[in-house]
Parts: C-alpha cells; structure tokens; sequence
C-alpha cells in the first residue's frame, strides 16, 4: 500500500513540474513599475509599431519607439530581469497603392530573443487635380487643359493623365494671360507659349522641361527656371523679361533673347552652352571665357565694347554689327564661315589666313579715341594691333617699329588702311578713320642739378643737361632772383656772390600741353678760409635797358624789367636743355 501511495505521489508531482513549466509566469508588480515578460514585451513594441511603420522606417526609428513603448516596465521572469538590447530588420514586403506590407522585426533582450511582425499601411492612391478656377484660374487655359489633356472627360487630371503630358503648345493664344496650374504637370518636357498675354512664368515645379519657348510676349516681365537642370534650349526673345538667371541650368546649349531689356547675363556656369542670341538687348559686357562649346554668336545692335572670344575656338558663325567693340580678331578661329561686323567702330580686323571663312560683311569704320598730347602710342589704345599692317593715308605721321603716331592737328582725322588678312575670298582690307578727341597733356619741368654752393667766384649757370622740358614746344623762359630782407628782388645776370637766390623756370602752354614752372632756391655761402678775407662786392640791380648776355648760349636773351629770360626753340614735346 506505502510503495502504492509514493508512486502515485510521484505521479503527480511529475505532472505538476510539467504544467508549470508549460504556463506562461505571472506578472509580479514591483514598487513603482510594473513587471512584464518578455512576451508581453514583445507584443507592446508590435502594437507601438502599428501604424508607424513605412517602407523607409529605419532600424534607429524602430529601436527609438521600442523604447517609449518599454519605458516604466520591467521585463523578468521572476527569477531575473532583462533589458533591450538590439533591433534588427529581418525582412520587408513593401506596401503599395493596393495591398499592405509585412515588417519582420527582431528583438534582442539579454539572454533571450523574439521575433515580431508589423504590418505596413497600404500607401494611400494619389489624388487626381480637378480642372476648377481654383487650380486653373485662367479660363482660356483651362479650357485647353481640360480639351487636351482629359482623356476621360470627367473634369479631373488623374495621375495617369499628369503624368502622360508631357507638352504643352498654346502659342498664338492671345486670350491666355495665366498658365496657373502648370505646376502639376511634373512629367512637363516641352513648353511652347509663344505669342500669347502672358505675364509672369514660374516653371520651378516643372523640373523635367528640356524646353521652352516662350517668345513674342511683350507683357512677360518675370521668368523663373531655377532648379531646372535638364533644361536645354531657351527662347525668351521679344519679350518684356530685365533680369535672367541661368545658374541651375548648367545643361543649356540654346539661348534666344533678342530684343529683350536684359542688360546683365551670367553664363558661366553653363559650359554646353552652343548657341547664343542676345542682340537688340542692354547688356554691356558678357563673359564667354568658360563657354568653349560655343559655335554660334550674335551680339549685334548691343552696347558691348570689349569682345573676348579667345576661348571659343568652335565658333562657325559670329554677328556683331552696330556694337561699340573697337578691335576684333578671329585669326584663331579656323572654322568660322560667317563674321558679320558691319558698322561697329573697328581700328583694326584680324582674320588671318581663313579659306573657310567665305561669308564676310564688313565696313569701313569711323572711331573717336581720347589722347593727350602731341602723339600717342596706337598699340597702347588698341590692343591687339600691328602697325606693320596699317598704310597711313592722311593725317599724321607713324611710327611702325614704336607705334607711335604724331604729327596731326586738331579736328583733322587720321586716316589708314588696314590689312586685315585673307578670307575664303581673297585679301581683306579695310580703312578707318581715327577722329581724335585732343585733350591738352600738362608740362612738366625736372631740375637736374644741385645749384647750392660755397663761394668760388664763378656764377650758377645752367647748362643742357641741368633741366628737363616734357610737353609744351614754347620757348624756355628763365628768371634769377635774390632775397633781399623779405622781398625778392629780380637779377640781370646769373648769381655769383654770397647770398639766398631763386631760380624759376617757365614754358608757355602750347595746342597740346599745358604751362608749367618749377621755383628753386639756392644758398651760395661764405667760404670759411682763415688765410683769406673775401671782400665784399655790392650787388646792384641795374635799371631796365640793354644787358649784355651772361654767355648761356643755349637761345635768345631776352631781358626785361631786369629779368633774364633765354628762349629755348623745342621740335618735340621731349626736350632737354
């Protein structure tokens, strides 16, 4: 009966140790928490995912919501605690516009770890754009919209029908003055809207355009392309359009803006670039030294002075009549085929040896150059020059080796041929006519010689080499004066004795220079000899009449009022005496 009774107890206590071990551990509160079990955990971090979950969530995002779900609990199974350590994505089935997704999420507590499934929210099917005033305000737009573009006819763009439009051509709707609601067509490639009333055109939502068109609107003031990096030709010609900026779109070949009131244009980042029209518009300066794929130039009836085109090489064609450039030379374009540079004010034209160039429109040129002076350095106003190439024809005088050009007259124009090089039609010439706008240059004088002395008995004379005369060709007028108490008092004669004097040297202003004169004083002092005693000589100022010359043979004495004055014949504006 014993052994009886301690089997069956043995029986039960076997069973008793099975179920326990097979029942999930009963939550044991703790002071100011409360106790979970890892499932438990488990299922709290599942439902915090629940409607949180996206194709993108990341392994951070997920660990970051873990947290806050788990945050005030502890996790034990009565024996031990645990702690999150790690979450790792296992797998992921991503949601559509028809059908949900499936997140495979694994969790890593110490010592233990689970795996949970989180389902992923279908994506909401993207709403469709109703044609109404308020998203196409302009009726005349609207209804081409609403014609051309709602296939199904039910007054509403669906995604499908955005996405097929790909171009838009209203020109030559005068009636449209808005295109409010283009920026729902993202798939946009082609914009034609030329010769309309449009006022203002921003694009900026339209990243995909390639092109646009949208000359002839007088009324267009304002376009934005910023952002539009795909877009290739521009023609914004005949339109109202001042300021133009083409940074973002760095893949432009084409642009047509003629006629336009731009008056600044920045290309430089547009290194495609092929094909630029701007003539008729404000701009002054353009810098095309980072364009070398340019091909085709106009810049005719512009403004623009300087043209510096060493960096396009490619160029097949270039227009530039009736601009402000004066010098122009294409000797390093061998494929160009086409110059037009007709009435532009060109000193010279250097086209080289270029048999490919059989379309030549040039004419003679008349330039207006400001210059100081009786002569001037031709290679030094117009850069670029040779004088060997140009054939004097009347009005001066030039110096090929030096470039020095002399001998004119005021408001009489120097005239010459010049060889510009030899075409696809033979040699080239052409002649210009310089009109020079003379401004008087100003003399100057430059003492060369220390005049102060000890006493030696022999008088300060000025020799050739003791001054210099730049500028005036007038006669060289010079004046001796002694200090005597606190007035000067005028010589006769140049000084010899102990005193304080004065020099001053003069030249009248002549056609091209200015007067000038320079003042210098000097001391001859008392010579300190204790074996000699200088007698003292009066000085004596003699009255106004005949002087004899003080042996200065370099002019004509002329004395008045007790002055000296030599007159100096001078050739040139350089001359020392």
């Amino acid at each position: 009966m014993m052994k009886r009774l301690i089997k069956k107890i043995g029986i039960c206590l076997f069973t008793l140790a099975i179920l326990l071990g097979t029942m999930p551990l009963t939550s044991v509160k703790a002071t100011g928490q409360s106790t979970i079990t890892d499932y438990e955990a488990a299922e709290l971090i599942r439902k915090a995912l629940d409607g949180k979950v996206s194709n993108e969530i990341t392994e951070q995002e997920i660990y970051e919501i873990a947290k806050e779900a788990l945050e005030g609990k502890t996790i034990t199974d009565s024996i031990q605690e645990y702690e999150l350590l790690n979450i790792t994505i296992t797998s992921i089935q991503k949601a559509t516009e028809n059908s949900s997704g499936e997140l495979g999420v694994h969790l890593y507590f110490t010592g233990i770890e689970r795996s949970i499934s989180v389902p992923i929210p279908q994506l909401p099917k993207e709403q469709g754009i109703s044609i109404n005033v308020e998203n196409f305000p302009d009726s005349a737009f609207r209804e081409y919209v609403k014609t051309k573009f709602d296939t199904d006819k039910n007054d509403v763009l669906s995604v499908d029908e955005l996405k097929a439009a790909t171009s838009i051509n209203i020109s030559r709707n005068t009636q449209i003055k808005s295109v409010k609601g283009i920026e729902y067509f993202t798939s946009l490639l082609e914009l034609k809207c030329w010769g309309t009333s449009i006022e203002s055109l921003d694009l900026t939502s339209n990243k995909r355009l390639t092109l646009i068109n949208c000359a002839d609107n007088q009324n267009l003031t304002s376009l934005n392309i910023m952002g539009l990096e795909e877009l290739e030709s521009l023609y914004l010609s005949n339109t109202g359009i001042k300021d133009l900026n083409l940074k973002s779109n760095k893949r432009l070949k084409e642009l047509y803006m003629w006629n336009t009131e731009i008056n600044q244009l920045d290309v430089s980042n547009n290194l495609e670039l092929f094909d630029l029209q701007c003539l008729g518009t404000k701009i002054t300066e353009l810098d095309l030294t980072q364009n070398k794929a340019l091909m085709q130039l106009n810049i005719s009836n512009t403004d623009i002075k300087e043209l510096d085109i060493s960096a396009n090489r490619d160029l097949i064609l270039l227009y530039c009549n009736n601009t402000n450039i004066n010098i122009l030379d294409v000797s390093q374009h061998k494929n160009l085929n086409r110059l037009w540079c007709e009435n532009s004010p060109l000193a010279y034209l250097n086209i080289g040896n270029n048999d490919k160039l059989t379309e030549l429109y040039k004419t003679d040129s008349t330039v207006n150059l400001d210059v100081v002076g009786s002569s001037f350095n031709i290679k030094e106003a117009f850069k670029g020059i040779d004088p060997n190439n140009m054939t004097m024809i009347s009005g001066g005088d030039l110096d090929k080796g030096t470039g020095i050009v002399s001998h004119y007259q005021m408001g009489t124009p120097i005239v010459y041929k010049y060889d510009c090089g030899t075409s696809g039609n033979g040699e080239e010439t052409m002649q210009v006519t310089l009109h020079l706008n003379v401004k008087k240059g100003d003399s100057t004088i430059t003492l060369n010689k220390e005049l102060s002395k000890t006493y030696d008995g022999q008088p300060i004379e000025l020799s050739e080499t003791d001054f210099t005369v730049m500028g005036s060709s007038k006669p060289i007028t010079i004046l001796y004066e002694e200090k005597r108490e606190d007035s000067w008092v005028k010589l006769n004669k140049a000084p010899r004795e102990v005193g304080m004097y004065r020099v001053k040297i003069s030249v009248e202003e002549d056609e091209f220079y200015h007067s000038a004169e320079i003042v210098k004083e000097f001391e001859i002092a008392e010579q300190v000899n204790e074996n000699v005693v200088q007698a003292a000589v009066p000085h004596e100022v003699p009255p106004t009449g005949d002087m004899n010359p003080i042996g200065f043979n370099i002019g004509i004495l002329l004395i008045s009022a007790g002055a000296i004055a030599y007159n100096i014949k001078k050739d040139n504006k350089k001359k020392k005496v």
